[in-house]
This record gives structure tokens, sequence and C-alpha cells, in this order.
């Protein structure tokens, strides 16, 4: 892909891409998946496609872009009843509203099967140079928070086949994975501090680990966790099911929270311009001098694991957390 690349500061593999050379304030999107890996127990089709447009829209936001219009595509089974096509466009029209921007229309297609969504989605970063992947040695690892811990509570609780009564117990934490919000006050934090204070930025949707290690691996540089911020309901679970409550924060999965590294001097700033935009952040650690790819917490390398849609071996969060 490198000999046709037209964006100087987001290169591929980046949340999201800008539309070309002198058009660097638009960035644009696609994301989806299958049906029958997204639905899930307790969801309607329009949870699927709030759901959806949020992906997009996180990953526009993760590169400091307001999300201006979205485009939806399905690939649904003849045989499933025409109400559930109208409950997807509609939780898709809802997010897209919820996000400041609207849904322009889209493609509808047969599938057999589970069927598919995909969500393109169009936006304007609030301050060039967008936020790419790579950190330099020293800055600061923040983490916005408000979802962090409540999806891996929520995936582990359905891997384990217990969401039911989890359901009863967390409420907010199956409120807040059915219908989230991509988060938006990320836009006002960058618009006022820009790149003089914040070098990188990432969407979370394969797990916290799986994200800090592309930061790594983008910045060619180790990164060192001091602690992981307490969450009261993630604490409570993970005592109550005897699991270990880093790696209920480290690999979960579609958080959508944004993951930012700052320069080591700006630490009273982010943390003021967070306050005023209305977004709770937490600081990690921060990137070493040391080169390599590598996590590490409290003196151990933390595991490398998270959703990879083209590999076969995903581990599931059971599997991860113990």
């Amino acid at each position: 892909m490198a000999p046709q690349w037209r964006c100087r500061g987001l290169g591929p593999g980046d949340d999201a891409v800008c539309a070309g050379e002198g058009l660097e304030d638009l960035v644009v999107k696609i994301d989806g998946g299958s049906i029958g890996s997204s639905l899930a127990p307790w969801m309607s089709y329009a949870d699927l496609g709030w759901q959806w447009v949020t992906a997009t829209a996180s990953d526009l936001v993760a590169k400091a872009a307001k999300p201006l219009i979205f485009l939806l595509s399905v690939g649904l089974d003849p045989g499933l009843e025409e109400d559930s096509l109208y409950q997807l466009v509609g939780g898709a029209i809802e997010s897209a509203e919820r996000h400041g921007a609207w849904l322009g229309g889209g493609d509808t297609n047969s599938s057999r099967g589970d069927g598919w969504v995909d969500v393109a989605g169009l936006g304007r970063v609030v301050r060039l140079p967008a936020p790419g992947r790579r950190a330099q040695p020293g800055d600061l690892v923040y983490v916005t928070l408000g979802r962090l811990g409540l999806s891996g509570l929520v995936l582990h609780s359905l891997a384990t086949g217990d969401w039911e009564s989890a359901r009863q117990v967390f409420p907010e934490a199956f409120k807040e994975f059915t219908r989230p919000v991509a988060r938006l006050g990320f836009l006002g934090l960058y618009r006022e501090l820009g790149s003089d204070c914040v070098t990188a930025a990432l969407d979370i949707s394969d797990g916290l680990a799986e994200t800090l290690y592309q930061l790594s691996e983008k910045s060619s540089r180790v990164i060192e966790l001091r602690e992981l911020p307490l969450v009261e309901e993630a604490v409570e679970y993970a005592k109550n099911q005897g699991i270990d409550y880093d790696a209920l924060l480290l690999y979960g999965g579609q958080e959508y929270e944004v993951v930012f590294t700052a320069r080591p001097g700006c630490a009273h700033e982010v943390e003021g311009t967070a306050r005023r935009n209305g977004v709770s952040v937490a600081q990690l650690g921060y990137v070493t001098e040391k080169p390599g790819t590598k996590v590490l917490m409290r003196g151990k390398v933390v595991r490398r694991a998270g959703w990879d849609n083209l590999k076969r071996d995903n581990p599931a969060i059971t599997g991860t957390i113990q």
C-alpha cells in the first residue's frame, strides 16, 4: 500500500485515514462485522445498528475528527423479518444523531446465514495535524474512562454463560456495553491542546492490552505501566468471580475509549483540559527509551492478547482472564 499512500500523518493500519493530499482535515473510516458474532443474547437489532455506528465514530474520534455522516451497508438473510432491518437502521440513525452526525443512506444485500453490517463514516479533524500512532520516549500514556473494565465484565459473563445474573447485579455495565457513545470529549481536549501536547491516539476496541501493544509497535519503544485505574463494578465482579482484576481491564474489548500519549511536561494541561471537556482520564504509565515492542507492568511482561479477525486462535476472554 505504501507507494499509493496519500496521508502523511496517518499511516496504513491507523484507526482512520485522510481523504488525500490537501484534504488532511477530512478523515474516513469503515468498520463492520458479522451479525452472529456481534448480537449478544440481550441485544436487539436496533442495539446492533447503534453499536456499529459507535464503532466507526470511535475510530474517527481517536483521530480527533468530529463525525459528520455515516453510511450503512448490510447483508441479511432473505428469511429475516423485515422489522429487524427497520430496527437496525433505526438504531444506526439514533447513534449517528447522538454523535452529532446523520445517516446518509447505504445499501442492502442478500446474505445467507448470519449476515453482516458495515458502517462507513466521514469526519473533520478539529485541529491539524490529526494524531497518529507514534509516540516519543518519555511521553505519558493516558486512557479515557467510563467503559474500561465494564466491557471486560460483560464479555466475561457472556463467555461463562453467567450474563443473566451479572446483568441483574451490574445493569450500568450492560447499558454502557449495549449502547456506547464514542468519547466525544476527546475532541475538545485535542482542539485545545493539539500536537503541542498530544502525540498519539488510538481507539480501544480490541482490548486495552492489544491497543497498548499497537502503540508500542508503532513507536518502536517499550511501554511501562504503573497502575491500572480502579473501577468499582469491575473490582466487585473480579472478586466475586475469583479472577484477576488487572486482566479484566486489559483483555476486554469494545470499550470505545481512547488511549493517547502526551509530552511529559503536559500532564497538568491534559488533566485540566480533560475536566473542562467532561472527560475522565487516568495516567497509565509512560513510553520508555528502550527499543522494542513490549508492555510491562510492575516489572512483568503484559501478555499480548486481543481480538484479531484474521487469526483463528483468538483467545476467549475466559482463557485470558484467570
